[in-house]
């Protein structure tokens, strides 16, 4: 088996520790492929583009701010000696000690959520799907799984396959850029079954626009409000509502 990892990268800093990472591997890829996101063109672009020019059975996909655990690709290719798993999830966690940061933008400890930051997949099946859905901008990664899942393609759980992420501080452009990052569950709704998914369902309950689930959170840190830290939280979950309102009522899609 063919092991090709693809690297897409924005010229971040943390790249040459990323490359490093990968270097000094327990298994070693057979290719590891760096993809300069030139244009902005965005993550799935980039990865597909990588994609390309891969030769690999599988593709490992990691970001350029994650650097891979020493055992990481050999995790990942024991996934794949089961010929019925199409793609695999790792996990994903953080630099340094937890109490360093008080807030986290990213992370999958136990492998739920099929991110692009740590997964990999066949490659033959990977441009069966047309690779990561390019017309999304964020929840690319989602929308592949989904698309895996709604044809019934096992995608394996790797929790023991961990790349750690940089750290990640809230302040008000993070706030901001989560908040309409959430409003793409409606493309998700609009274009896959996002129940498909048993391990990690949508973060909804009761539809998307009512989402009453974070309401508790969300009086929490409104109460706290002379906080930074909670004020950046509440500001985030009010305006989570806002957008996806604005988007559900745009793209016709009220799910109740």
């Amino acid at each position: 088996m063919r092991i090709s990892v693809i690297v897409p990268t924005i010229g971040r800093a943390s790249l040459a520790r990323t490359l490093e990472s990968l270097l000094n591997q327990t298994c070693s890829a057979d290719e590891i492929i760096v993809e300069q996101d030139f244009d902005q063109a965005g993550p799935a672009i980039t990865r597909n583009n990588g994609a390309r020019r891969a030769h690999g059975d599988v593709l490992l996909f990691v970001d350029d701010d994650c650097v891979a655990a020493p055992n990481w690709i050999e995790r990942m290719r024991a996934a794949f000696e089961n010929p019925a798993v199409i793609a695999a999830s790792g996990a994903v966690l953080y630099r340094g000690n937890v109490e360093d940061v008080r807030e986290r933008a990213v992370q999958n400890p136990d492998a739920l959520w099929f991110m692009g930051a740590n997964c990999g997949v066949r490659r033959n099946t990977f441009w069966k799907l047309g690779g990561f859905p390019e017309k999304y901008l964020v929840y690319e990664d989602k929308a592949l799984a989904l698309a895996c899942w709604e044809r019934g393609y096992l995608v394996a759980r790797v929790p023991l396959a961990h790349v750690y992420h940089e750290p990640s501080f809230w302040n008000p452009s993070m706030a901001k850029k989560f908040s309409n990052n959430l409003a793409w569950w409606v493309d998700l709704a609009r274009d896959y079954d996002i129940w498909a998914d048993k391990n990690n369902p949508p973060p909804i309950w009761g539809g998307i626009v009512l989402m009453p689930r974070d309401f508790g959170a969300f009086f929490k840190h409104l109460f706290n409000f002379t906080d930074e830290f909670h004020r950046l939280r509440a500001r985030l979950l009010f305006n989570q509502r806002i957008n996806l309102w604005r988007r559900a009522i745009k793209n016709r899609k009220l799910l109740i």
